[in-house]
């Protein structure tokens, strides 16, 4: 006769199961789900970062045309709205993830000048001169404001810097890369076999960039300094250099002005953090004369200063075309304009421009003039009023954070100011002076409410 044995145990029980069936630590599960979920969202943040990086930019790379014939017309269209689309998804999916859509609206609604602005831009299609494109390009600056105010929203100036620098070692490198190994693309034959235009189709934006990189990277190299160990200190001086080479060989005269511009900028803000507190009102009065001064002198002296960069009083026939966009075609539609972005998009107009100036425009070579002719002084208006906001933030985070990342903002305000003056560099052939406008605009503001993230 057999007897079982029958055990009190549950079959399942942790101490009768080999080890490979044991049940998971629900905490151990817990975590790796958590983990899981902030790797996807640092990778779907990255994601964002490359897109609004590449696409911001997408208009002005060589590889693609400013204004595209028929037949990749609508390629490009697609390629350039599906980046944007994508970025703007993840953007809204992070924003839910971590519970900041409601923080997000709010912040976005306490910038009135930003609303009515884009506003404007999108009832602009109503009067326009071609409905199509200015419906188009409006999409792509609502989503790349978007896009731009999240990230000013969610990175402190130290993050925007560091993102920032490593953007320009990207562009640095590539331009680099792209002049010695590719000339057909890399070199600006329209100016010569020695002129380098890099990654862009023009050699005036590959200028005003690097000289922009440059000051970035020497701000991201003094902010590191006090770490000697720094793994990228010494990468950073050597892209550093290498975009001083990029400065000079675009041969562009807006370039070099920033570069000397820029760099008196960031050795100003960093004596002022250094002496700050030492400094008496008589002092400022004292700094704010000699600035005066140096403009009042070198506005009557242009004719010497265009000459010692190879140039003419006329900045290459840019004083003719404004003189033209003013009278012949500004004139026409003062207050409302043409329409967002319409206007240069259509080549009948640039033929038009041909006939009268003797050359081929194809933008109006100031920033300001563009906004003007698309939107009219009523748009311009509001874009004024949320330029000088964000001037005003950047002022007061200088003045508060006594940082070297706190020089960021106003040295991307003042690079906005002095870049847009020869070249149209705000909404018109880039997106990406756009982009940090609207970053500093909230990276800098007392009442943007910070967002929670992982």
């Amino acid at each position: 006769m057999t007897i079982t044995m029958k055990s009190n145990r549950h079959p399942t029980d942790g101490a009768s199961c080999p080890p490979a069936m044991q049940p998971a630590d629900p905490s151990m599960v817990c975590f790796r789900n958590k983990l899981a979920l902030i790797t996807f969202d640092r990778i779907a943040f990255g994601v964002v970062l490359g897109l609004a990086a590449y696409q911001s930019n997408f208009r002005s790379l060589v590889f693609w045309s400013l204004h595209p014939s028929i037949p990749g017309l609508v390629d490009q269209i697609v390629i350039e709205a599906a980046g944007w689309l994508l970025a703007s998804l993840l953007v809204v999916w992070l924003l839910l993830r971590e519970g900041n859509l409601g923080n997000y609206w709010r912040n976005v609604s306490r910038q009135p000048f930003l609303l009515v602005f884009l506003t404007i831009c999108a009832l602009s299609a109503l009067w326009s001169a071609d409905p199509a494109i200015t419906v188009f390009r409006t999409c792509v600056l609502l989503t790349s404001t978007m896009v731009a105010a999240y990230l000013g929203m969610r990175c402190k100036p130290e993050e925007l810097l560091r993102y920032l620098s490593w953007l320009g070692a990207a562009v640095v490198v590539s331009s680099i890369y792209m002049s010695l190994t590719d000339p057909l693309l890399g070199i600006n034959r329209a100016y010569g076999p020695a002129v380098w235009r890099g990654i862009f189709w023009n050699k005036n934006h590959l200028g005003s960039l690097a000289a922009l990189f440059c000051v970035v990277l020497l701000l991201r190299i003094v902010d590191i300094g006090f770490a000697p160990r720094h793994p990228t200190k010494y990468f950073l001086w050597f892209i550093y250099a290498g975009s001083l080479v990029v400065v000079f060989k675009s041969h562009s005269a807006a370039g070099y002005l920033l570069t000397l511009i820029l760099h008196a900028t960031v050795f100003l803000f960093l004596s002022w953090m250094q002496f700050a507190e030492r400094l008496q009102r008589r002092h400022y009065f004292l700094v704010a004369t000699a600035a005066i001064l140096t403009v009042v002198v070198s506005m009557g002296n242009l004719d010497a200063i265009f000459r010692a960069f190879n140039k003419d009083i006329t900045m290459t026939g840019r004083t003719s075309l404004w003189v033209y966009l003013l009278q012949d075609v500004v004139s026409s539609r003062p207050m409302l304009g043409y329409g967002f972005g319409s206007l240069w998009g259509d080549p009948d107009f640039r033929n038009q421009a041909y006939e009268k100036l003797g050359f081929h425009p194809v933008i109006g070579d100031n920033g300001f003039l563009d906004i003007l002719i698309g939107v009219g002084a009523v748009g311009l208006a509001a874009f004024m009023l949320l330029y000088c906001t964000a001037w005003r933030g950047s002022i007061n985070c200088l003045v508060r954070e006594r940082s070297v990342a706190g020089c960021l903002p106003l040295l991307v305000m003042a690079f906005s100011l002095i870049s847009n003056i020869s070249f149209s560099l705000l909404t018109e052939i880039e997106l990406l002076v756009w982009g940090l406008i609207v970053a500093m605009l909230f990276a800098t503001s007392e009442r943007t409410v910070p967002l929670r993230y992982s």
